[in-house]
Formats: structure tokens, C-alpha cells, sequence
């Protein structure tokens, strides 16, 4: 009178017995705990110790203590993909992430949302069944710095799409970029998303300027745009290869310090660590990393007073 069933989230189990039974109802219980087949996108460290999680197939996690099982579904009753994930610099409160579904066979939903309370409680943005711009899916999204001229700025760049949008009330509504990078032919240049499964990490805000957000497109450079992302200028264009992989990130005690990992191993060329120290307008490759794959900061080291700089690479 016992029914089990393996599942890709766990192990379930149901009592089939003429009792259980005579409402003619199943119910299945859930018996492990911590099974997923997450594939993480996007980490941060929030500032009250907690970590939100993005990634495949669930949107996300939010856990308070690593080493106890306590984690919280990040919508939970959305089976979606969370492929990015930002909060607000001077307001960690403010949390976004431009979660989606690429699955055609279940009409593929945007499920992009936001939080108000550091990821506890997430609701999608108010638009985003409705009039939402088709192309305005994947890639990545930043939430900047808020003052009184920009108090509810966010950008996205798109995977469906070749300019970034911006949103000046919290993504209630989404206007394109009018003055974004050109290619040669006069149109709007790529922003290096091939589609909406290559894993750029490359949009951060500035932590203390509001309106100011940087991207670095893998096929241009690195851009910014100073006026809440309408208008953006290239900074620099050295950067080698594409960077399937890349991540930017802008040092907060130092906002001239930028980091870019490649991302991309390749044996046609070195894919490493880029460093700039003039505000993105120029970068040196760190002849010391063959390989960066994945580069993030975090708190000086004891004794020490400049980030702690974390590498995956070589």
C-alpha cells in the first residue's frame, strides 16, 4: 500500500492504502531534503550575510546559513530560470533578477521580478504579461545607485536583443536605449549575447553614481552610459576574443578599479584577467592569469585595507 517515485527535485512517497484512499484522493509527500539539479548563474552576498541564488530550474534561493538546510525558493510555485540577479548599491533592500522560462512547450513565460525586502518576497514586474517588450528577456540586469534624479533606475541588456533597455520606475515600463553603440553598417551593435544561454556577466552600477552603469560586450569593449543607460559611449575596445563567460565587477572601496575576466578556454589565445585603474578607460591583462574564468571581490583580509580579489581560473 505504499507508492515511491524518484523525481529530479527528490524522492516521493504516497500512502495507497483503502483508507488513505477513501476520499479518492493521492497525496504525495516529499521525503529528502536539499536535492536540486540547480545550475547556478548568479551568487551575491548580500549584505546582511544572506546569499540569493540564481539559476536553473528553479529562479532561485535565498539561504541565511550554509551550513543548515533553511533555503527559501525564490518563487516558488514558477518553474522558471534565473539568469541574473542585482540589488540596489545604496539600497540592498531593492533586489531584481530577469528570471525566465526558454521552454517554447510551456509557452516560455517571463517571470521577471523584484523584491522590496532583500529577497524574501519577490513579485513579478507589473507589466511583464502584458506590455512588455517581446525582446526584453535573459541577459543581464542592474538596479543603479537611487537620488532624486534617478529614485528608481534599472537597465537591462537582452538576450533577444542588441541595446539595452532601462526602466525609471522600478520596471513598471522599459524604453530602449536611443543612443547605443553602432556597428558599421549604422545599426544597433550587438551586445555580445549569441542567445539567451551564453553566460555574460558583464553589467554592474557604479556604487556610488547614480544613472551611471557599465557593460562590457564581449564582441565591442567596455561601454557606459552616464544618463540611467539612454545613452552609452565606448570606453575601450581591446579586450581579445569574445568572452562566452565573461564577468565584469568595479571595485566599491576604489571605483576606478574594474575587473574583467575573459571567461572563454581557448588554446588560440589567453582568455585572462583584465585590470583597469582609470575608470574603464583603459585595461592591462595581468600576465600572471592564463585563464580567468570567473573573478569576483570581497572583504579585505584580516590586516589588510584594499577587497579581497577571488579568481576561477588559471
Amino acid at each position: 500500500n505504499k507508492l515511491w517515485t524518484p523525481q529530479g527535485i527528490g524522492l516521493w512517497k504516497a500512502d495507497a492504502s483503502p483508507t488513505a484512499l477513501s476520499d479518492n484522493e493521492l497525496i504525495w509527500e516529499n521525503e529528502v531534503q536539499g536535492i536540486e539539479l540547480e545550475v547556478p548563474n548568479d551568487v551575491l552576498a548580500m549584505p546582511d550575510g544572506t546569499a540569493l541564488i540564481f539559476g536553473w530550474d528553479r529562479t532561485g534561493f535565498r539561504i541565511t546559513d550554509p551550513d543548515q538546510y533553511n533555503a527559501t525558493q525564490i518563487n516558488p510555485r514558477i518553474f522558471s530560470h534565473g539568469w541574473d540577479g542585482a540589488y540596489r548599491p545604496n539600497d540592498p533592500s531593492f533586489v531584481v533578477t530577469n528570471a525566465a522560462d526558454y521552454l517554447e512547450s510551456r509557452g516560455a513565460p517571463n517571470t521577471a521580478s523584484f523584491s522590496t525586502d532583500g529577497g524574501v518576497t519577490w513579485e513579478l514586474f507589473p507589466n511583464i504579461r502584458s506590455n512588455h517588450p517581446t525582446e526584453l528577456k535573459f541577459g543581464n540586469i542592474a538596479p543603479g545607485v537611487s537620488d532624486a534624479n534617478f529614485p528608481e533606475n534599472i537597465v537591462w541588456v537582452p538576450a533577444k536583443g542588441p541595446a539595452p533597455y532601462f526602466s525609471n520606475d522600478n520596471g513598471a515600463t522599459w524604453n530602449k536605449a536611443s543612443g547605443w553603440i553602432q556597428d558599421g553598417g549604422g545599426n544597433d551593435a550587438n551586445s555580445g549575447f549569441i542567445n539567451e544561454f551564453v553566460k555574460i556577466q558583464g553589467l554592474v552600477a557604479h556604487p556610488e553614481d547614480a544613472g551611471v552603469f557599465y557593460y562590457a560586450a564581449p564582441n565591442l569593449g567596455l561601454t557606459k552610459s552616464v544618463d540611467g543607460g539612454d545613452n552609452w559611449e565606448l570606453l575601450f575596445d581591446g579586450f581579445v576574443g569574445f568572452g562566452f563567460n565573461s564577468r565584469l565587477q568595479i571595485d566599491p572601496t576604489d571605483t576606478d578599479t574594474l575587473w574583467y575576466a575573459h571567461g572563454q578556454q581557448s588554446e588560440n589565445f589567453r582568455s585572462g584577467l583584465w585590470r583597469s585603474t582609470d575608470g574603464g578607460e583603459t585595461f592591462v591583462e595581468l600576465a600572471s592569469v592564463d585563464y580567468a574564468i570567473d573573478v569576483s571581490l570581497g572583504a579585505p583580509a584580516p590586516g589588510a585595507t584594499i577587497e579581497t580579489l577571488y579568481l576561477v581560473g588559471v
